[in-house]
């Protein structure tokens, strides 16, 4: 009996090392660049922020869907939402033409839209995958947001300025999520 005993312990012992190894190797999820723009904000976001910004968001949305999005933020500041979508074009959902006070209190839970507010933000195409970077500056960064355009080449270039401009300030942080937004 002691025997058999020692058997089942050396064979669940067998079972749980098996498993630890299986779950060591699995390979750590990593987002697929789907162009320039998800990139440079993706690393972005690899830099170690200085404070502490998050958001509560879901993480899939159905178009037409209302879309909503809570931002915290250890700092007070300016915040900065831009996201990237499947096809590597961006938007700005903060500042833009419905929504500019980009301002947030320290400890402050900021609602994106104001649930105040008559403005609804719904999920829309393309469907797949989007970044959303949210990103709080404690100073004044100098860059405004030109008029839209679906110009790659200027979309690219407007992405690579807002950034330059944000890593000249000395205190800023950033958060990002992916998005699905599904028919």
């Amino acid at each position: 009996m002691f025997i058999q005993c020692i058997k089942n312990v050396l064979f669940m012992l067998g079972v749980f090392a098996s498993l630890m190894l299986l779950t060591a190797c699995e390979p750590k999820k990593e987002y697929i660049y789907v162009g320039k723009n998800w990139q440079v904000l993706h690393q972005l976001s690899l830099n170690k922020p200085k404070f502490k910004v998050s958001a509560a968001l879901n993480k899939k949305y159905q178009v037409g869907e209302k879309f909503s999005l809570q931002v915290t933020s250890e700092k007070a500041g300016n915040l900065w939402i831009v996201q990237v979508d499947p096809n590597d074009e961006i938007s700005f959902i903060l500042p833009s033409k419905l929504i500019s006070n980009q301002l947030i209190g320290a400890g402050e839970v900021r609602s994106i839209p104001d649930a105040k507010s008559s403005i609804s933000v719904k999920a829309v195409e393309p469907i797949g995958d989007s970044l959303f970077a949210i990103i709080v500056t404690t100073e004044k960064v100098n860059w405004q947001l030109p008029s839209a355009t679906t110009d790659k080449h200027l979309q690219n270039k407007l992405l690579s300025d807002f950034i330059n401009a944000i890593k000249k300030t000395d205190d800023w942080a950033i958060s990002s999520y992916v998005v699905s937004v599904m028919k």
